[in-house]
This record gives C-alpha cells, sequence and structure tokens, in this order.
C-alpha cells in the first residue's frame, strides 16, 4: 500500500469536507437576523474552527513516509484506515451543529440555547479530539517529548469539550457560549501544541550549534 497515496487522498477529504461541511453551510448573511453581530461573530468562530482543525491535524506533528502509520506494521495502518473515516464524520457534525447554533444565536441573542445543537458540538469536538489523539499515536514519534505533550493536550481537549454536557440542562451554555468556549478550547490546545514544538526545535537547534562551535 502506498503510503504517499493514501496520505495524500485522506489529507484531501479532509480539506475539501472541512470547507463542504463547516465553511459553506454556515455562511450565514448577519443582515437575515435581530442579532447581526452576533451571527457575524458566530460565523468568524466558525471560520477559527477551521483553522484549528487544520493546524492541529497537519501542522502540529509533521509525518514523513518513514514514520507513517502505515510503514509501522499491518495493525497500525488497518486502524489508520478505521480512524480516519471516524474523524471525517466528527468534523461534518461540528458543521452540521453549527448550522443549528449560528441560526440560535442569530434570532434570540445571547441568551439563546439549543439543547440538541450544543450537544452534538460538545459531542463532535471531544470526538475530533480523541481520533486526532489516536491517528497521531498510530504514527512513529519523531520526538517522544512532543509526542507525549501532544498527546495530554488533546486528551485534556477531548475531556474539556464534552465537559458542558455532565452540567445539567438548565445550567449549559447557550449557543453562542458554546461555539465561543469550544473554539477558545481548540485554540488554547493547539497554540500550546506549537510551543512545544518550537521549544524542542529551539533546543535541539541551540545544542547543534554548540556541537558545532566545540568542533571547531
Amino acid at each position: 500500500m502506498s503510503v504517499d497515496y493514501v496520505a495524500d487522498r485522506f489529507h484531501g477529504l479532509c480539506l475539501e469536507l472541512i470547507g463542504v461541511a463547516i465553511i459553506v453551510p454556515n455562511a450565514f448573511y448577519p443582515g437575515a437576523f435581530d442579532h447581526p453581530m452576533l451571527v457575524m461573530a458566530c460565523d468568524s468562530l466558525a471560520a477559527l474552527q477551521v483553522i484549528i482543525f487544520k493546524v492541529g491535524l497537519f501542522d502540529v506533528e509533521r509525518i514523513s513516509a518513514a514514520r507513517h502509520a502505515i510503514a509501522q506494521s499491518r495493525w497500525h495502518g488497518a486502524l489508520y484506515l478505521f480512524v480516519q473515516p471516524l474523524l471525517l464524520f466528527a468534523v461534518s457534525l461540528l458543521g452540521a451543529s453549527s448550522a443549528l447554533l449560528i441560526p440560535s444565536a442569530g434570532h434570540g441573542g445571547l441568551a439563546a440555547h439549543h439543547p440538541f445543537g450544543v450537544a452534538i458540538m460538545c459531542g463532535a469536538a471531544s470526538f475530533s479530539w480523541t481520533c486526532l489523539t489516536a491517528v497521531q499515536a498510530l504514527h512513529a514519534a519523531r520526538d517522544t517529548r512532543v509526542r507525549r505533550a501532544g498527546t495530554a493536550l488533546r486528551s485534556v481537549a477531548a475531556v474539556v469539550s464534552a465537559a458542558p454536557l455532565a452540567l445539567p440542562a438548565e445550567r449549559r451554555l447557550g449557543s453562542f457560549a458554546t461555539m465561543l468556549f469550544l473554539v477558545g478550547t481548540g485554540a488554547c490546545t493547539v497554540a500550546m501544541q506549537v510551543g512545544v514544538n518550537a521549544a524542542v526545535v529551539w533546543g535541539e537547534t541551540r545544542l547543534d550549534r554548540s556541537s558545532s562551535r566545540e568542533l571547531v
């Protein structure tokens, strides 16, 4: 099985899906609602959600062909092919739930609450982080410190994203607050992962320079 073909195929599907499932159906016109500024803010949050997913999937820990799950073993490859469609399904649910919450906030304002939409979005966000954790765990690690930090951060994000579902129905977040909470959680998670990667690369670069000076 070609690693490059499978990786490019799934990456292409992910990029296409985040456009079709999140960006296109959530481009609501603010002027058609009672709270246009809130709709504009929700549209922006949906766009940020796409950026966070893209960075979390492609840019946090780059995978070479030699370290790809398919190149590790048949079991790794089979699990990778099983988890990837689940990740695409979770992304579709994020887009579908956003399409419920944005009109809810646009008509009802900050106090608006869409119980079904909130439950789907929280569950989809948690499931997305879980799938991302599983996908990364199947690949061989370039640096064990980065892998452990990424696994821990994504696991925490999965738990935090599902936390609102544990609250009583009358105390759960509203439509806009749910989107803001989940996008904020994702942004913090990805930012910390990128920070860990940058710190490790900086440390390796500094060590290489020190070694070069000693040789000179």
